[in-house]
């Protein structure tokens, strides 16, 4: 007796889905039409949109030009020492052939030097 109400609730499950089926299919489909009118409709806004962006797309081009062609230059740092610091620097800190890792902690060889120089002057 238990088969026959599982069979009759399946089928009215069935049924129910079916009729639900087509209620959403009615649906989107209504609103499917009234998208593709408003769309329809809209054709002069949206001309009058693309205008807009074209024109706003441009104006932030010419006022990034502006700004870069007004802005003032960087000041380059200056590469010569003053007079009374380069006696201060080793020699080989010029010198083209040493390698730039050795350059990268300045003041680290700067106090060798001056370590060493004190060393042979006592």
């Amino acid at each position: 007796m238990a088969k026959p109400s599982l069979q009759r609730y399946a089928k009215l499950l069935e049924r129910q889905s079916e009729t639900l089926g087509r209620k959403h299919q009615d649906r989107l489909e209504a609103m499917t039409r009234l998208a593709v009118e408003a769309a329809r409709d809209s054709g002069s806004r949206r001309a009058w949109s693309s205008w807009t962006l074209a024109a706003g797309g441009m104006a932030a081009v010419v006022l990034t030009v502006a700004l870069v062609l007004l802005s003032p230059t960087p000041r380059q740092p200056e590469t010569t020492l003053a007079s009374g610091n380069r006696d201060v620097i080793p020699a080989w800190v010029e010198d083209d052939s040493v390698p730039v890792s050795l350059l990268e902690n300045i003041e680290f060889y700067v106090w060798i030097n001056q370590s060493f120089d004190a060393d042979q002057q006592g």
